[in-house]
């Protein structure tokens, strides 16, 4: 009896962790969706949301809390006419590619609105960009899409206007 209750618990971890793995296909649908609209120059507005680092909170920062909790907005109106605009696509594959994990504490959000004003996509960061929440599932990233954002407000502020 014992080696059966053990041979169930493998089993059971073993399916678990064997979905964790896999990006659902209504992520990679939703994902591809969303690609096929910047493309398409259909998404008119994406929104870099952030919450500071350094505030702290009694609870993790979730999605849900990230809004409410998020000071500083830098909006970019037409993000197909970007210079940095292939590599937010490229960033986006990871999100296809990336492994399902424990949910972690978010502080960044990239918000993608169409020319209604619409939210048709949104895509949650922890601070170092490794920990992601997309289509409501929790992913293991590698950074690349906090890199783009951050590429984004640095060249919006912090480059001088007549720097190559």
């Amino acid at each position: 009896m014992k080696r059966y209750l053990i041979l169930f618990g493998l089993l059971v971890v073993a399916v678990g962790l064997g979905r964790a793995q896999n990006p659902s296909s209504d992520q990679r649908r939703a994902l591809d969706h969303l690609a096929d609209l910047l493309n398409g120059h259909q998404i008119e507005r994406v929104e870099i949301l952030h919450v500071s680092d350094t505030l702290e909170t009694p609870i993790r920062i979730t999605p849900e809390t990230m809004r409410q909790l998020s000071r500083y907005r830098v909006v970019v109106e037409r993000p197909w006419e970007l210079s940095s605009f292939p590599g937010l696509l490229v960033a986006l594959k990871e999100v296809g590619r990336a492994t399902s994990r424990n949910p972690g504490e978010v502080r960044w959000a990239i918000v993608f609105f169409d020319s209604a004003g619409k939210e048709r996509s949104a895509i949650f960061l922890s601070r170092d960009g490794k920990i992601g929440a997309f289509e409501g599932v929790s992913v293991s990233l590698q950074g690349n899409l906090l890199d783009w954002s951050k590429g984004i407000i640095r060249s919006a502020f912090l480059e001088p206007a007549n720097a190559k």
